[in-house]
């Protein structure tokens, strides 16, 4: 038998009121309620809870449900605890073992908007040295919602980029005479490096180039890590 976890640790800046619906949030138990005692539940929320998770005629708490990969057990999975606070904000710091990372990212994507673009860190592991049960990952929040990302997909494609250049992944590239180089965004179209669409090499080989002044071409980008 061997035991596994999920650990996170971190702090974000975060408004007063959105400190408080986080405590909420943190407070709310849905398990074992029936239908009326849910409706009293959420009648009994505050004004901002209800105003952000808005229910329906069959659930009152069916837009807060949604926030968790199990919408049957809504329960919040990490503590919290408020370190400071001062000038109308504060500094949640959240932590917890078996932490559902994923709806931990959607909570904080819903509740705190003035910390955005925010992000954390998590590490697995296991009470046994067994091959392949320790990594970790990340989470980048902004305001189209999370990315996930984990240590286990980062290796696998950073060793196919050394194995071969046609791992890679792309961008899309034009030459403006007044700007120089340009690179292509899926939603806003030609700009900074920084906003580029980046595309994998099946999905380069399935999308169409643009059109632009002068030709655009593919192209590769350094090995990750590099």
């Amino acid at each position: 038998m061997a035991d596994h976890y999920l650990r996170a640790s971190f702090t974000i800046p975060v408004t007063s009121e959105e400190a408080e619906l986080m405590r909420e949030i943190r407070g709310t138990y849905l398990d074992g309620l029936n239908a009326a005692e849910l409706v009293d539940l959420y009648n009994g929320c505050s004004e901002a809870f209800r105003r952000a998770f808005p229910g329906t005629a069959d659930d009152p708490f069916a837009s807060y449900r949604s926030l968790f990969t199990d919408p049957d057990e809504a329960q919040p999975s990490f503590s919290m605890a408020e370190i400071t606070a001062g000038d109308g904000g504060a500094q949640l710091a959240i932590f917890g073992d078996n932490v559902d990372v994923e709806s931990l990212a959607q909570i904080i994507h819903a509740v705190c908007k003035t910390a955005q673009p925010c992000g954390f860190a998590y590490a697995y592991g296991c009470t046994k040295l067994r091959e392949n049960e320790f990594g970790g990952g990340y989470v980048v929040i902004g305001p189209e919602g999370p990315e996930f990302h984990d240590t286990d997909s980062d290796l696998r494609r950073a060793l196919s980029e050394l194995q071969s250049e046609d791992a890679r992944p792309l961008v899309i590239a034009t030459r403006n005479r007044d700007h120089g180089l340009e690179f292509w965004n899926n939603q806003t179209g030609f700009g900074r490096l920084a906003n580029a669409t980046v595309f994998t090499p099946a999905e380069a080989a399935n999308h169409d180039l643009p059109i632009a002044d002068d030709e655009p071409e593919w192209l590769t980008l350094p090995r990750a890590g590099s």
